[in-house]
């Protein structure tokens, strides 16, 4: 559980009595971690070390107060935590969801917060979490946007003893004055491909250690007389690289996907190959079923799975649509 250095960081700035004017903002900018965000005053700033997910990690937080609401202190708060490079997980939707999600569990593990109201949020090219907690020991509101860009969880927060809106004009500046550089924008993906057609994006789940883990799923069927069916996915955590550090290992767990899937459609292997995209060493597999003619591909790399899959027949499994999908994988590198 993250230690209660964000509330901490709240209470303590909750003296701050100064009053500050609309046209006086303070710029944050953060080279080092590539963004930028307004406060209505100078931040102060905390360095910590705190622990989460049963890992101690750097945290840095910025806080500052504006009095011109009645009186009443109002804080504004961004907190950033920065992960190892060996704790970076994909920088898509999925895995936005799935870290921005497990941060506010753990403001939810607090005996003091009641949590309102929490919805999805798009914000320059980011997706977050939105959320209202209430603060039932000073009666405070907390408005906070959560988001994970690359391999950092930055959250930013206004603390108010009223309600939310009322503060609106200054929350909408704080929150909209936040910027990421572009370098740090999340990828859509881990890997490039192209369809030869516009593709369909499907959401999925799976249970992995007992956690749900979300991925994407891309489609194309092709309603023509080669009658093909295109698909990709990368799926997170559910194979570990370290666990194959030799390329018989790879191959047996590509043999045994192929084997899955054969049997998903009643059919069976009837060849496979090694393949590289450059020095990741994949797998393509063939299986005929009764009703389909099945071309897979596997890669593992950075524990990210990714599979490529082509449906066709077997008088047209060279066909150059096929050939010139499979041709354009390649997996990005941070």
């Amino acid at each position: 559980m993250i230690k209660n250095i964000i509330f901490t960081a709240i209470f303590l700035t909750l003296l701050i009595t100064s009053a500050f004017s609309e046209d006086k903002w303070y710029t944050l900018h953060q080279e080092d971690l590539n963004f930028s965000v307004d406060f209505p005053s100078e931040p102060d700033y905390y360095l910590d070390k705190v622990s989460y997910q049963e890992k101690i990690v750097y945290s840095k937080t910025w806080t500052a107060s504006d009095t011109n609401y009645g009186g009443s202190s109002t804080i504004f708060q961004i907190f950033q935590i920065q992960f190892n490079n060996e704790d970076q997980t994909l920088s898509n939707d999925s895995s936005q969801r799935y870290n921005t999600s497990n941060f506010i569990k753990e403001f939810e593990k607090s005996d003091s917060l009641f949590k309102i109201q929490s919805s999805e949020i798009k914000y320059n090219g980011l997706l977050g979490i939105e959320s209202i907690f209430e603060n039932k020991i000073n009666n405070q509101r907390l408005l906070c946007r959560t988001f994970w860009a690359k391999s950092s969880i930055i959250n930013l927060t206004i603390a108010a003893k009223m309600d939310i809106q009322s503060i609106s004009p200054s929350a909408d500046k704080f929150f909209n004055s936040f910027r990421l550089k572009e370098s740090n924008f999340s990828q859509i993906d881990t890997y490039k491909i192209t369809f030869p057609g516009e593709k369909t994006q499907e959401q999925k789940s799976i249970k992995i250690g007992g956690k749900e883990v979300l991925f994407y799923v891309y489609n194309l069927d092709q309603q023509d007389s080669k009658n093909l069916s295109f698909f990709t996915s990368e799926l997170p955590s559910l194979f570990k690289s370290s666990s194959f550090s030799s390329d018989d290992d790879l191959n047996n767990l590509y043999s045994y996907l192929g084997e899955l899937s054969a049997a998903e459609i009643k059919g069976k292997v009837i060849s496979d190959k090694d393949i590289y995209c450059k020095d990741v060493l994949g797998k393509e597999i063939k299986i005929q079923s009764s009703s389909k003619f099945l071309v897979l591909r596997y890669f593992l790399h950075n524990s990210i799975l990714y599979t490529l899959r082509v449906t066709t027949s077997a008088e047209n499994e060279n066909n150059s649509e096929m050939i010139d999908f499979f041709n354009s994988f390649e997996i990005i590198e941070e």
